[in-house]
């Protein structure tokens, strides 16, 4: 997922030095960092060499797999068009790496060696595929012809989400004499023009790289394969966070079906997560009402679950992807034991199911994620659908989301391919609480108010209306906030006066609404807002009649 340009680029050097009459066996294999930091950003080299032996047929074919965690971020650098590759044109900010091989051409019976140089680009990949690397290749041989190879990447649970490069096809002359091909090398850089390119695993174990070819003549392929240590891992940062909502409107009340949000985020050069644990507040539990929309396990495996086991849906942020990897999640049940579980289904370009255990403890469900590849996932977004019935949804409320009392603390504990792990908690914000409709009785004024804060700065907006005719509003802050200022505040349908906290508004019409900008809270209130604190506004509502009705409209405000 991090890199399948990195990939790309190690089989394109692989397969270009390969295609010669050399023998298909791989007689060393080697892959070398320059640095085993894990994490860093290394210029990695990759050493190929090929039994010499003119007696056997050509290669064919050259794959590479690259341990899970190395990868190459294609974002790094511009993209070469297929034109100006095809054409040798691609600009100096599309180079990636560079190669050579060490090939011999016989002619006349005599064996001439010949180092052929090359550089890699980053090509502009085609439909479905997350990168694509070319390799042109310049021999110095009289009437040779350029080389011109390239790749897609891919990568998924076949490869063990390494990231996997195949080049076919390789030429086996050159200016119409035959070649052998004795070693190559390849180098792809620690940094192109946009920033590092590769990057090593974040965890310290085994990293294993594998080269495998086939021949034209001769059936099977050879393999031969390559491995280091990252060092360092207690040197990586790892600094995730939680955050979330939960509800929606009509979904806050006491015994209905919330949609629920939580997301993961990681920080810029945190090591990966392995596994991810999220803990619900008390306020929030399974809906036991569902549990017949479950997938068991055998109709999961053959991917025939129906459609009422969709519950939801997962996105994975990656900063290697042009676009989140997105899809459904399935309500299912583990093999062994039955227990429930959640499996997000993420793709494409890349396959990546992620397995969720389910916890049902009392006052505490819990859902765990383990055995996450080790790729550059920035941000995860969960979604489980809500509905606002009682057994629309996976989840149902234990209290009144909108009650200032009611827990909406999230809980986080992760631990990173690296070894680190990590206590995260937060807020989850209650959507649909920021807004409250209420009623002074039948044929009586109605007010509805909706609040947001935006970097510690509130909007308000507000509608108050009647059968009949108002004669003047008067709406009052908490005393949370600092006194307010009249510019950001627009009134329609009445004339305005502000007196300390109070908003003083006559009118003759039947409705007056206002928007009010750039509100600020107290020392106080700022150091509450992200849990989310009931507010009450209070407003006075005469009719024309004289008669005046008082409003309590409290509401918890959304946050970002």
């Amino acid at each position: 997922m991090r890199t399948p340009a990195i990939a790309l680029v190690v089989l394109l050097t692989l397969a270009c030095t390969a295609s010669a009459s050399a023998s298909v066996a791989i007689t060393s294999f080697k892959v070398t960092p320059s640095t085993t930091q894990a994490g860093a950003h290394p210029d990695l080299t990759i050493d190929t060499a090929f039994a010499p032996d003119p007696s056997s047929d050509d290669v064919k074919s050259v794959g590479v797999v690259l341990p899970q965690g190395l990868v190459g971020d294609p974002n790094a650098a511009d993209r070469c068009a297929a034109p100006a590759f095809a054409a040798d044109t691609c600009p100096a900010s599309t180079k990636v790496g560079t190669t050579t091989s060490s090939v011999t051409a016989t002619i006349l019976l005599v064996d001439v060696p010949q180092q052929v140089t090359g550089d890699v680009y980053d090509l502009q990949p085609k439909a479905g595929e997350a990168a694509r690397l070319g390799v042109v290749l310049r021999p110095s041989l009289p009437g040779a012809e350029k080389v011109f190879l390239q790749s897609a990447v891919s990568v998924g649970p076949d490869t063990g989400y390494g990231l996997k490069t195949l080049f076919d096809g390789l030429p086996r002359t050159a200016a119409g004499f035959p070649i052998r091909v004795d070693s190559m090398q390849l180098v792809l850089a620690a940094k192109a023009v946009h920033g590092p390119f590769m990057t090593n695993p974040t965890g310290c174990g085994e990293a294993k790289s594998t080269a495998t070819v086939t021949s034209y003549d001769a059936p099977g392929e050879q393999s031969a394969s390559s491995s280091f240590a990252p060092t360092g891992c207690d040197k990586e940062p790892f600094s995730p966070s939680v955050s979330g909502s939960v509800g929606g409107t009509g979904q806050t009340k006491r015994g209905v079906s919330p949609t629920l949000t939580t997301v993961v985020s990681t920080g810029p050069g945190d090591a990966n997560p392995s596994r991810v644990k999220v803990v619900l507040p008390a306020s929030i539990a399974a809906n036991l009402a569902t549990v017949s929309r479950q997938c068991q396990a055998d109709l999961f495996a053959a991917g025939n679950c129906p459609p009422e086991a969709r519950v939801g849906t997962g996105t994975a942020t990656s900063p290697l992807l042009p676009r989140p990897l997105s899809g459904p999640v399935i309500f299912t049940a583990a093999a062994d034991s039955g227990a429930p579980e959640l499996a997000v289904q993420l793709g494409p370009p890349v396959p990546l199911t992620l397995i969720g255990q389910v916890l049902l403890a009392p006052g505490a469900l819990t859902n765990t994620f383990d055995g996450i590849p080790d790729l550059p996932l920035s941000r995860f977004e969960l979604t489980l659908d809500g509905g606002g019935g009682r057994n629309t949804g996976q989840l149902t409320n234990l209290a009144d989301l909108c009650r200032a009392d009611t827990p909406l603390g999230l809980k986080g504990e992760l631990l990173a391919h690296s070894g680190r792990t990590a206590d995260v908690t937060a807020q989850l914000e209650p959507s649909g609480c920021e807004s409250i409709i209420v009623s002074a009785g039948p044929g009586r004024p109605r007010g509805k108010l909706t609040l947001r804060f935006r970097h510690r700065r509130g909007t308000l907006s507000a509608r108050f209306s009647s059968a009949g005719a108002l004669r003047r509003v008067r709406l009052t802050l908490p005393k949370s906030f600092r006194k307010p200022s009249r510019h950001g505040l627009r009134v329609k349908g009445g004339k305005r006066r502000l007196h300390g906290r109070t908003l003083d508004i006559r009118t003759s019409r039947r409705a007056v609404s206002l928007r009010w900008t750039g509100l600020k809270p107290g020392r106080s209130l700022t150091r509450r807002l992200k849990r989310h604190p009931r507010l009450v506004f209070v407003a006075r509502v005469t009719d024309a009649g004289g008669r005046t009705s008082k409003l309590r409209l409290g509401v918890r405000p959304s946050v970002r």
